[in-house]
C-alpha cells in the first residue's frame, strides 16, 4: 500500500489568490501575492 502525501494551503478568509509569487494573479486589484512564502519549508516542499 502507498502513502499519500496531501500539501494543501487554506485560509480562514478563504483567499486563495495568488499564493506563489508576489506579482502573482493581480486580477481585481488584488495586492497580496506571495501570501504563502514566509510558510514554506523544508517539509512543505
Amino acid at each position: 500500500m502507498r502513502k499519500v502525501v496531501v500539501a494543501m494551503f487554506l485560509s480562514l478568509d478563504g483567499v486563495v489568490q495568488g499564493p506563489g509569487g508576489e506579482d502573482e494573479d493581480r486580477e481585481g486589484g488584488f495586492a497580496y501575492g506571495g501570501w504563502t512564502v514566509p510558510y514554506v519549508d523544508d517539509e512543505f516542499i
